[in-house]
């Protein structure tokens, strides 16, 4: 009896050894684990935003009250930039410049208010939660040029002037890598701007000149973008891991 048991026991373990031979041989035929692709950001980028700006604004005129001057209107137009990557944080510089169009309107003065082109130049600060994914913050100056127009005295004659106004932006978003070249955002900027006083004197003022100190206090801007990232050719760019 013990001898069948050890003849038994010799043969499962030869059995096993052959299977497990069989196993690695195949093993070895496989072809290797798929490669995880992984996001380098570093690089250059350029794109484009759009979205909606809101005033928020008063004007001082020669004569009368203080009126609000508010509203929000559609502005799109050009990004770009560079990131450097270290580790899990990102930093970098960019800048963009936009068209903007009715934004302002103050309906008992007939005033009406448009920005032309609003441009700033930025740092960025960016922390990444995941490999594709980068929540972001920004800060730098912003530069505006914008129109008041408006119909003055009794007569009710047309007005404008145009104007342009410095400050600072600050604000942050979200930008995620679609690809390894294609980065979609959404981001939100605040500017404070400084006064301009806009000149809108014609035959019909009352009492020359017609002058409108307008106090651009806050520029709220939400917009969306669309970058392509050059790291595949100038640094960064797709790499692989394990």
């Amino acid at each position: 009896m013990l001898k069948r048991i050890c003849l038994f026991t010799a043969s499962a373990l030869a059995l096993g050894a052959v299977a497990l031979g069989i196993d690695q041989a195949k093993a070895a035929d496989l072809p290797p684990p798929p490669i995880r692709p992984s996001i380098d950001w570093t690089g250059f980028y350029v794109g484009g935003v759009a979205g909606v700006a809101c005033q928020e604004t008063y004007y001082i005129p020669n004569i009368g009250p203080d009126p609000d001057l508010n509203g929000c209107g559609f502005m799109g137009g050009v990004v770009g930039g560079y990131n450097y990557q270290i580790g899990n944080f990102v930093v970098g510089v960019e800048g963009d410049y936009s068209w903007g169009d009715d934004t302002g309107k103050q309906q008992l003065d007939a005033v009406w208010y448009e920005i032309d082109n609003f441009a700033t130049i930025r740092g960025r600060l960016g922390w990444l939660p995941t490999a594709e994914t980068m929540i972001y913050a920004t800060f730098g100056y912003g530069w505006l040029e914008g129109t008041m127009d408006a119909l003055v005295g009794p007569a009710s004659l047309p007005a404008s002037d145009t104007k342009s106004h410095e400050g600072w932006v600050v604000g942050g978003g979200v930008e995620h890598a679609f690809t390894p070249y294609l980065h979609g955002r959404l981001e939100y900027l605040y500017a404070s701007l400084d006064d301009k006083v806009y000149n809108l004197t014609n035959p019909g003022c009352p009492a020359a000149p017609c002058l409108a100190d307008l106090d651009f206090e806050e520029l709220h801007i939400i917009r969306a973008g669309l970058t392509f990232n050059f790291g595949g050719w100038f640094g960064g760019g797709a790499v692989t891991k394990w």
